[in-house]
């Protein structure tokens, strides 16, 4: 332990009066924190700022930090918004946002009414919405299934190979081409379509329903499944509890946006 120096002592004072006068004021209390932390103005008498902030407010680490995070959230807004955000949960809420998207979804927010902690929640599902690749189904694909999902173009450059073989093959016929009079171009095109679908059925369609995208025997571990399977193997109730929760997450979107 080291002793403060005269000017720390006076910000020591400063900042624990604030704590004392504002206990209510999560923002003025966080800030103060903070100070205290950065500056280690608690190490005279104290070897931690666990220990400082238990012995001295009766408060635990995660407390602490609770209000040094939701402050510094509140702090980094425009200033326009600090009245917007007005409480220490919807800071908190904030917090979980990505920092690039907090205005957004503050603005957001706000458009449908009080910034509460459980308005910020729904708005910044809206957002991610918006920020991210949906499926054909409209729901967002997980980091899990991004790589297969992102490999969809590899399956579609094969089925146009076929398409342009079968287009060409059937050319010959009606042209009577006799290069082809050893090759039976009906049974080719026939061979051709069925490997067409055969194929199309590996080329993502949608996020797995049963697994949510994180992989299971559905989707061969693979997090997406095909139209195909999306359409004749997977249950509709399966379906419809997948699709649930993004729909609650579309109709919360504020009216407007």
């Amino acid at each position: 332990m080291t002793e403060l120096t005269t000017t720390e002592t006076k910000r020591l004072k400063i900042c624990e009066a604030t704590i004392n006068a504002g206990k209510a004021s999560w923002l003025a209390v966080g800030q103060a924190l903070s100070e205290i932390k950065e500056n280690r103005l608690y190490r005279q008498y104290h070897s931690t700022f666990e220990d400082y902030c238990q012995k001295r407010w009766g408060w635990g680490r995660i407390r602490a930090f609770q209000l040094i995070k939701s402050s510094a959230v509140a702090k980094a807004l425009p200033s326009k918004m600090l009245t917007m955000v007005n409480t220490e949960r919807a800071a908190r809420a904030l917090e979980k946002v990505d920092p690039e998207k907090r205005a957004e979804v503050v603005e957001r927010a706000e458009k449908a009414g009080p910034v509460t902690a459980a308005a910020i929640t729904r708005a910044s599902k809206v957002v991610v919405v918006d920020a991210v690749e949906l499926d054909k189904e409209g729901v967002v694909i997980p980091r899990n299934a991004r790589d297969f999902w992102g490999r969809a173009q590899e399956v579609q450059d094969i089925l146009t190979t076929i398409s342009r073989i079968c287009s060409a093959l059937k050319k010959a016929k009606a042209d009577k081409d006799n290069l082809f009079l050893e090759s039976d171009l009906d049974r080719a095109n026939s061979d051709l379509g069925n490997a067409y679908t055969n194929i199309s059925a590996s080329k993502p369609y949608a996020v797995c329903p049963t697994c949510g995208g994180k992989g299971c025997k559905t989707c061969f571990s693979r997090g997406v499944v095909g139209k195909f399977r999306w359409d004749r193997q997977i249950p509709d109730e399966t379906k419809q509890a997948h699709l649930k929760e993004i729909k609650k997450i579309i109709d919360m979107s504020p009216r407007g946006a």
